[in-house]
């Protein structure tokens, strides 16, 4: 007897479905049993340590843990607090620490199945407080001045600071004229001066943070350059042209 080609179609569509829901009954039963079965903790994380500690934040690391399956997160503390969780290919962690304060940190290694190994060594720390920069840069020494034209090239050696020296500040007769930018930039050129017979060009501070504008005191001026004079002859005058200050 045959049946019709639409009753042969659903009977089709219902066995496909059996064979889902078995495929699917398989699998359930399959893998809570093989969750069920991991019960091993991961190793011990070793030789934690930090670095870069600041009133801010501190770099906190350790040696890998392993598991006989995966370890899957690090959970790192502070005096029993949970500050974060890392994924378990991770080794370090840059934290945020409170000024003053005195902590106790360690981490430990936790896998899928939410076994926790027992917390590596606690690393105590004492974060220093934040104060405010008040020390200004040395002086700078060594100043030199040469004149070319209208301009002359101040150079002088650098000023040490005990957070770093982040510029200058170049004077001429007591007013600021120019800056430099950087530890390492020692030297400007003090253009468009006026041809006198004298002029002189002072390089001034060094100045560390520009907002906190501190100042080394003056650096020792330098002897007066002299720059190029523009000499006249006087009309119908033989010999040798006149020049000022000569």
């Amino acid at each position: 007897m045959r049946y019709p080609l639409a009753t042969r179609k659903g009977a089709v569509r219902r066995q496909g479905r059996r064979a889902v829901w078995a495929v699917l009954s398989v699998l359930a039963a399959v893998i809570p049993a093989h969750a069920a079965d991991d019960t091993t903790p991961p190793t011990t994380p070793t030789d934690p340590r930090t670095s870069d500690l600041t009133c801010t934040g501190v770099a906190f690391s350790w040696s890998a843990s392993t598991d006989d399956v995966a370890v899957a997160f690090y959970d790192v503390y502070h005096d029993g607090q949970l500050m974060t969780s890392v994924p378990g290919t991770a080794t370090s962690v840059e934290l945020t620490v409170v000024p003053g304060a005195t902590w106790g940190l360690y981490v430990n290694a936790r896998d899928a199945a939410g076994n926790v190994s027992q917390a590596g060594s606690t690393v105590t720390i004492t974060v220093p407080q934040c104060q405010a920069d008040t020390e200004p840069p040395t002086t700078p020494t060594d100043v030199t001045a040469t004149a070319s034209g209208t301009a002359v090239t101040v150079r002088w050696a650098p000023a040490t600071d005990d957070v770093g020296v982040t510029g200058y500040e170049v004077l001429r007769d007591g007013a600021q004229v120019g800056s430099t930018s950087g530890a390492t930039a020692t030297s400007f050129t003090d253009s468009g001066l006026p041809p006198t017979p004298r002029t002189g060009t002072r390089c001034g501070r060094a100045t560390r943070r520009p907002t906190a504008r501190r100042r080394a005191p003056r650096s020792w001026s330098p002897p007066a350059v002299r720059a190029p004079r523009r000499c006249a002859r006087s009309p119908g005058s033989p010999g040798r042209p006149t020049c000022p200050g000569a």
